[in-house]
């Protein structure tokens, strides 16, 4: 039995059942008392209780979720610390984790991908602003409600990133399948590397396949340090070649060629849902340009192969021998210095008159020439992507998503700076639309005129009523017959939706016309 069930902390978590066993410590399902609410306890594990290592990263995690505050983040209520125990209370989920969807679902439509690395990204750029790095990015560690709104949790070997520097544990922190090549050389990890684990993880979403695996954890993360993952696209066809772009530039070895924040990412995912034939133009290379990294991929020469080596180098040197004994090659030889000068030479008095000539452009045009000013023009109403694409080199984007019923998804709906000029680079916010907030249309038949007005708007409707005959009688004079559109269609928010009321049963009544003044016969 175990001896924290039942138990009471603080006088008010009085823990139910486990939940949940960690490397570190253990999650116990608890009520608050004194709130009246049930919240997940995470208990660090006595064996490490009395390591001061393990105590330090415990109390780091309180530390690094305690100054986070976001929708997609599990919230923390509350933090215990004294001699007998060390807990930290937090949000309950009550879902499943993003694990447990994949080994049920296997592959997952890219739709619905994107719809969660889009949350986990988001959730992240507010821990990168904050300066921590989560560094064990799994889905393990992804909670998924049934709406599909996503928590990130356990940031347990979280770290603030520009306080800390580079730990031997680094080495051994995380989960192999997920781990970025510089987690796994004990390099120094930045925001970067939670990138490149979400890229593994959208990877594996889309594929239904990790991108890198083997017989025991060290095989798994040389590939991730050595390897190029084999392309989404020759596992699953159907994945659209600009998302396999984005897929692969997130999980490049090299953190200088990754997406440099979770901001760049999501900026893709959006200009991809707008416009899914987009070309980013990404280069994913076999060759690593991080100077840092090349000592880990020296190519292996076998004994046999340098003895050949040796051979060549000899027959080279003696064939020189050779050619200097030849008197009537020494000319030929000779006959290249001259031309090797005289391009020398040439180039220098190329990039002179170059210099000198930029110089006096200069001082005729005056420096403000050469300020480089950009022209900000309206651009609500454009499409984010397109705009991005355009001023990618001589903007900054900063970009909120709002929804809207007036512009469609994608679509520039407000901008900081409008018609004026600034300096390259400047930071402007764009509000780009995430199209109408669409809603079931719940089913009003049956219902007075009033109660269904007041439903319809309160959950977002604009009604309008119109009264129509009820030709089956089923409907009594006054109640709702139906809606247009019916219930059960998905509706935009903000939108008209017209009410149909019951004037009551038709009655089969004919007019009689006016016949005073007409004859019998005429009758």
């Amino acid at each position: 039995m175990d001896s924290n069930i039942g138990r009471k902390l603080d006088g008010r978590y009085e823990i139910t059942e486990l939940i949940g066993v960690g490397g570190m410590a253990d999650v116990y399902k608890a009520t608050d008392v004194m709130e009246n609410r049930t919240v997940a306890v995470k208990i660090l594990k006595a064996e490490y209780s009395e390591n001061e290592e393990f105590v330090r990263r415990f109390r780091n995690e309180s530390k690094a979720i305690a100054v986070l505050s976001h929708p997609n983040i599990v919230k923390i209520y509350d933090v215990g610390f004294n001699e007998d125990i060390q807990f930290i209370v937090m949000e309950y989920i009550d879902g499943i984790t993003l694990k447990e969807l994949l080994e049920q679902q296997g592959v997952l439509r890219w739709k619905d991908a994107l719809k969660f690395v889009s949350q986990i990204l988001k959730a992240l750029q507010h821990a990168h602003d904050k300066g921590i790095v989560h560094r064990d990015i799994k889905p393990q560690n992804i909670m998924l409600f049934p709406d599909g709104t996503i928590k990130v949790m356990d940031f347990g070997i979280a770290r603030f990133s520009r306080i800390d520097g580079k730990t031997l544990s680094d080495k051994t922190i995380g989960s192999v399948h997920y781990i970025s090549p510089e987690q796994a050389k004990g390099e120094m990890t930045d925001e970067r590397s939670d990138i490149y684990s979400v890229g593994v993880m959208l990877y594996e979403m889309l594929t239904g396949r990790k991108p890198f695996d083997g017989d025991n954890p060290v095989a798994i993360a040389v590939k991730h340090m050595q390897e190029n993952a084999v392309p989404p696209r020759e596992i699953m066809p159907s994945i659209p070649e600009s998302l396999e772009e984005i897929v692969l530039h997130a999980m490049e070895r090299s953190p200088a060629r990754r997406y440099q924040s979770a901001a760049e990412m999501i900026n893709d995912i959006s200009a991809f849902k707008v416009n899914p034939s987009i070309v980013f133009g990404y280069k994913h290379s076999d060759v690593e340009d991080d100077p840092a990294s090349t000592r880990f991929f020296n190519p292996v020469v076998s004994d046999f192969e340098e003895e050949e080596e040796e051979d060549d180098e000899d027959e080279e040197y003696y064939d020189d021998e050779e050619e200097d004994d030849d008197e009537e090659d020494e000319p030929k030889k000779r006959s290249y210095v001259i031309p090797i000068l005289l391009a020398v030479t040439v180039a220098v008095v190329i990039i002179a008159a170059v210099v000198i000539a930029y110089s006096v452009i200069n001082s005729f045009v005056g420096p403000e020439s050469h300020n480089s000013n950009v022209m900000v023009q309206n651009f609500v109403g454009q499409s984010y992507a397109r705009v991005r694409q355009e001023y990618s080199d001589k903007l900054t984007f900063n970009v909120k998503e709002e929804w809207s019923t007036e512009y469609p998804e994608g679509v520039i709906i407000d901008q900081s700076i409008v018609n004026k000029t600034v300096r390259q680079g400047v930071t402007i916010d764009i509000t780009v639309s995430k199209g109408p907030r669409m809603i079931e249309v719940p089913d009003m038949s049956k219902k007075t005129e009033s109660a269904a007005i007041s439903e319809l708007k309160s959950i977002g409707f604009l009604p309008v009523t119109k009264l129509k005959w009820d030709e089956t009688g089923e409907v009594p004079e006054g109640m709702v017959m139906y809606t247009e559109p019916n219930a059960g269609k998905m509706h935009a928010a903000g939108s008209q939706i017209t009410v149909f009321i019951s004037q009551g049963q038709v009655e089969n009544q004919v007019k009689v016309p006016d016949v005073i003044g007409m004859t019998k016969i005429r009758l």
